[in-house]
C-alpha cells in the first residue's frame, strides 16, 4: 500500500513507476497511457495548481510531481533502450501538452473538474481536445516508436520474466538533453 499525506502526489509518482517497472504493458504507447489516465488523471492529480496553472485563482502549490515522474520514466528508458516501444519524443510531447493547455487531458485538478469545467470525459483517450486522441488520429508514429523496441526485452533484461531492474544510483542518473537543454 501506497499513500502520502495528501494522496496524490507521492502516490501517483511511486505507484506508477513500480508498475511500468514491473508490466511490460505499461512500456507500449497505449499501455503508458492507460497508466497516466488511471493513475494521475483519475486519481485526481491536480495538474493545474502542481504545472503553475495561468488561472489567477490558482494557490502557489506549483510543483513538477508530473515532470518528477517523466524524468524517472527518462532514466529507466536510458537504461533499457529497447524496453519502450516509445520514444523519449512520446514524453516531450506529453510534457508539451500538460505546460501549453492545449490538450483537456490535463486541464483541472481532478476528474471531475474536468468534466464539469471543459465538458469532456476526464483524461479520456475518446474526449475531445484529449491529447491521446490527438495522438492517434495524428499519427506522429515515426517520431513516438521507437524503432529498437522489442517487447520481449523486459524478460531479458531481468533474466526470469520479473521487473526491470532499474539501477538509481546518482551515478547512473543522467541529464535529461532533450528536455533541459532544448532551445
Amino acid at each position: 500500500l501506497v499513500h502520502c499525506s495528501d494522496g496524490w502526489d507521492r502516490t501517483a509518482q511511486l505507484s506508477s513507476l513500480s508498475q511500468l517497472l514491473l508490466d511490460p504493458y505499461y512500456r507500449t504507447v497505449e499501455g503508458f497511457e492507460t497508466l497516466i489516465e488511471k493513475d494521475w488523471c483519475s486519481f485526481g492529480h491536480m495538474f493545474d495548481k502542481r504545472a503553475g496553472s495561468l488561472d489567477k485563482n490558482s494557490t502557489h502549490e506549483t510543483s513538477p510531481v508530473f515532470l518528477q515522474w517523466l524524468d524517472c520514466v527518462y532514466q529507466i528508458m536510458s537504461q533499457f533502450p529497447t524496453a519502450f516501444e516509445f520514444t523519449e519524443q512520446f514524453l516531450l510531447l506529453i510534457i508539451d501538452g500538460l505546460y501549453s493547455r492545449w490538450f483537456t487531458t490535463f486541464l483541472g485538478n481532478s476528474e471531475a473538474e474536468r468534466k464539469r469545467r471543459y465538458n469532456t470525459e476526464g483524461c479520456s483517450n475518446e474526449a475531445d481536445g484529449s491529447l491521446w486522441r490527438f495522438v492517434r488520429e495524428n499519427n506522429p508514429g515515426t517520431h513516438i516508436l521507437n524503432p529498437c523496441y522489442k517487447p520481449t526485452s523486459a524478460a531479458v533484461a531481468s533474466r526470469h520474466g520479473g521487473p526491470l531492474p532499474a539501477k538509481y544510483t546518482v551515478q547512473s542518473l543522467q541529464l535529461w538533453r532533450g528536455l533541459f537543454l532544448r532551445s
